[in-house]
């Protein structure tokens, strides 16, 4: 299957940033896997009955850079015609660009929300 980009504008900058439409399986895979290794997994026993046990993590701000960073340098192909540190470009940018394609890249990586919403 062709890869699908699009190209969008960022409202102060106006930085022409091209994107990936969908994530890859092995993208997602690589972004979601920054939970696994950064997560501290543990359980609780609520009223001391087995069935009762949850499971209880904590995802610090870090973890949700890291993620947000993979997910830049996953889907965003090229600012201004050029793919060289994608990641510290859309950092330095106004916030208001960065609020922008922060946007865009979450439309894309909405199933990732879509899962931990369904646990």
């Amino acid at each position: 299957m062709e890869r699908e980009y699009k190209e969008i504008v960022t409202p102060v900058g106006n930085h022409k940033v091209r994107i990936k439409t969908w994530l890859t399986g092995r993208e997602r895979r690589a972004i979601r896997g920054i939970i696994f290794e950064n997560v501290n997994l543990s359980s609780e026993l609520l009223e001391g009955k087995e069935e009762d046990i949850k499971p209880k993590y904590e995802l610090g701000a870090e973890v949700i850079q890291k993620m947000q960073d993979k997910a830049f340098e996953s889907i965003i192909e090229e600012i201004d015609g050029n793919k060289e540190d994608i990641v510290n470009r859309v950092l330095n940018m106004h916030e208001k660009d960065y609020d922008f394609i922060v946007k865009e890249i979450d439309k894309v990586t909405q199933s990732l929300s879509e899962d931990s919403k369904k646990k």
